[in-house]
């Protein structure tokens, strides 16, 4: 029932053209959604905070004249309220024209939310039904691509369900339109359905989505296990691994960090680009049990692992400042979950107990494996900021090593911050609270570690130049001679696209060509300025200004097409294939986005600590008086966050936003400096 593709001319396109148009429009397809949902979650918070605000909540929900015309139309949703008998319906009509104008920015925001959820639910669950043929290593960035788009399409549910007054403002809006023009607003009645199924409950809603993929979903919870592992285990994990560890061994100082994370497979994942990612992968196999709880039935590991990540926090970040309780809503779910006709669940697997023994275990154990955490990440932090400042020629070598230190004490910053006591939402369950101590959750020196983080993290930008140097020597000579040899004994499918062919037979000789370290500080420069979403990869102006971000985004396209294609399983099993797309995703991915700032900018931004400025500033005045030392981290943290606040706290497609925190972070840091 599907259409065949057509290309130039109207002609029916062949397979192999089909499955290159089909592999391009995945690629552009999950950066374009992943851009949006960003842009869609900016405005339904700025939606969020006007409802909350006093002063500028829409007068039609706070005039005391129309209380009972609120509570008919409240009661009609999803249905337009009949508001004729209503003694007030006179005075509503005479304002209905002035009720639709205010109304029709938070209308048309809740009409684009509900389009958007439609388009990315496709996409995520087009992805999740090829996850079985992933491979963990050599399909690292579809599978990475899959986590970043589930997680948002889960905290964007999230998200609009906790704004209260969603349904008010499109049923008000609604019930103006009928009043005003005599008709009904020709989406409300799709809308209506929409709201109520997707964002009524949140939890059940995403449930129903996935109910038919736990296999799949189980697969990808799978592959994450050893990410977990490293983001749960306190410093242990970290320490066996000497992760952080740059004095070890002094003979390899000076030598680059490439370090795999299976020290059997050489060529596999790096252990620092993995552990950019170790928070995320938590948050996804968190959202993971939420959504598709059917998954932990499929196998041990998926158990296993879904078990680290859950226990590893009572919160998890939603957008900017809010998060959502994890073990309120575990706990919920086990009362209902599984729902009857649910086949082959196994008997002995209880969820309301296995939930409740999460929440137990979470309350009493995390915030003291944080705590050791922190306190291992800031000696490490100390003694790579103190090497690279005696040495500066250490910098660009050992980049990723002190990237994802500094990556990795900004998500314990996060972390603790979001934890804090004075947050309402990362209280425990109220029957778990008889084992909660505040003190775990509670680090009055939070601005002094991430202040010391934040210092390696200006060193490190005031060597991007070196660093850009450095990579793009690496990309065109290592990676392109090794890229080039793998390259000439490849033989791809017949059917496989000649663009595609071309993409993959072309890379040894462009990374030998396009990357030159002016461009790559170009865009280097661009991104910290702009940020990823105006001046990185997803600004499809941003990538055609510059080589690296273009041969990324033509190797995204070839990968995906390697991974999948219909014969992607049997072109995984050639050893040649799995070699080169593990070679090409520490080159084109990793090593080039360290030469263009680009896991600075989008991993290592103290900006989004922003929306927890007023607890910093806290953090700031207890440090006041203990040290020369910690006040001048405390200090350097403040004026950065300002700095940076518009650029990682803000989306273009919210410019209102962008002014407003412009303004304040502006403010912010005159008063700190």
């Amino acid at each position: 029932g599907v259409a065949a593709p057509r290309v130039a001319g109207g002609r029916v396109a062949s397979l192999a053209e089909a499955m290159e148009a089909e592999a391009s429009r995945l690629v552009e397809r999950a950066l374009v959604l992943r851009d949006n949902c960003a842009g869609v979650m900016a405005k339904t918070s700025r939606l969020a905070k006007t409802l909350r605000s006093e002063e500028k909540c829409f007068k039609a929900l706070k005039n005391p004249e129309w209380k009972g015309i609120r509570s008919k139309v409240s009661k009609a949703f999803p249905e337009v309220a009949d508001l004729t008998r209503d003694p007030k319906y006179e005075s509503f009509q005479k304002s209905a024209a002035g009720v639709l104008s205010e109304l029709r920015h938070g209308y048309e925001l809740l009409v684009e939310v509900a389009q958007h959820v439609g388009q990315h639910g496709q996409l995520v669950r087009a992805l999740l039904q090829q996850a079985a043929s992933w491979d963990a290593d050599a399909a690292r960035e579809t599978t990475c691509s899959f986590r970043e788009q589930f997680s948002a399409y889960c905290r964007l549910h999230f998200l609009v369900g906790m704004v209260e007054e969603r349904k008010l403002v499109c049923g008000l809006y609604a019930a103006a339109h009928q009043c005003s023009r005599g008709t009904s607003e020709p989406r409300f009645a799709r809308l209506g359905v929409q709201l109520t199924r997707h964002f009524d409950e949140v939890v059940r809603s995403l449930t129903e989505q996935f109910k038919d993929l736990a296999k799949p979903m189980a697969e990808v919870v799978s592959k994450c296990l050893v990410a977990v592992q490293l983001g749960v285990k306190g410093a242990g994990e970290l320490v066996r691994r000497g992760a952080l560890t740059l004095t070890e061994d002094s003979a390899a100082l000076g030598a680059p960090t490439v370090t795999p994370l299976n020290a059997r497979d050489k060529t596999g994942r790096s252990l620092h680009a993995e552990l950019l990612t170790v928070r995320e992968a938590c948050d996804f196999c968190v959202l993971a049990t939420l959504a598709c709880p059917a998954a932990l039935a499929e196998s041990p590991t998926v158990l296993a692992t879904c078990q680290a990540a859950c226990c590893d926090a009572l919160v998890v970040g939603v957008f900017r400042g809010a998060s959502l309780n994890v073990h309120t809503e575990l706990e919920a779910l086990g009362k209902w979950y599984p729902p009857r006709g649910v086949k082959n669940w196994p008997r002995e697997l209880k969820l309301a107990k296995l939930f409740k023994d999460w929440s137990k275990e979470a309350v009493q154990q995390c915030g003291l494996r944080h705590r050791e955490r922190r306190a291992y990440l800031a000696g490490e932090v100390e003694t790579i900021d103190g090497l690279i400042a005696a040495c500066p020629a250490l910098a660009a070598p050992k980049a990723p090593l002190a990237l994802a230190a500094v990556a990795l004490a900004l998500d314990e910053t996060l972390w603790i911050l979001r934890h804090s006591p004075t947050n309402p939402s990362a209280l425990p369950p109220k029957t778990r609270l008889k084992h909660y101590n505040s003190d775990h959750f509670n680090d009055p020196e939070v601005a002094v570690f991430a202040g010391a983080a934040c210092r390696l993290g200006e060193r490190l930008r005031r060597c991007q130049p070196a660093i850009s140097e450095f990579y793009v020597d690496f990309l065109r000579g290592a990676d392109a001679t090794a890229i080039e040899a793998l390259a000439a004994r490849l033989s791809l499918p017949d059917a496989a696209p000649a663009k595609l062919q071309g993409i993959v037979k072309s890379l040894g000789t462009r990374l030998r060509a396009d990357p030159d370290k002016d461009s790559a500080l170009r865009a280097a420069s661009r991104v910290a300025r702009d940020g990823v979403h105006v001046g990185g990869d997803m600004s499809a102006e941003a990538t055609r200004a510059s080589p690296l971000a273009t041969l990324r985004l033509d190797w995204r396209r070839a990968a995906t097409f390697m991974v999948c294609a219909p014969q992607a399983k049997s072109m995984l099993q050639t050893e040649t294939v799995g070699q080169l797309l593990r070679r090409g995703n520490l080159a084109v991915l990793d090593r080039s986005r360290l030469a263009d700032g680009s896991t600075a900018v989008s991993r290592c931004d103290f900006g989004s600590l922003w929306p927890h400025r007023q607890q910093l500033v806290k953090a700031y005045e207890e440090a006041l008086g203990k040290s020369g030392a910690w006040t001048a981290h405390a200090l350097r943290l403040l004026l950065v966050v300002a700095r940076d606040a518009a650029r990682a706290s803000t989306h273009p497609a919210a410019p209102e936003d962008g002014h407003e925190v412009a303004v304040e972070a502006r403010k912010f840091g005159e008063q700190a400096a």
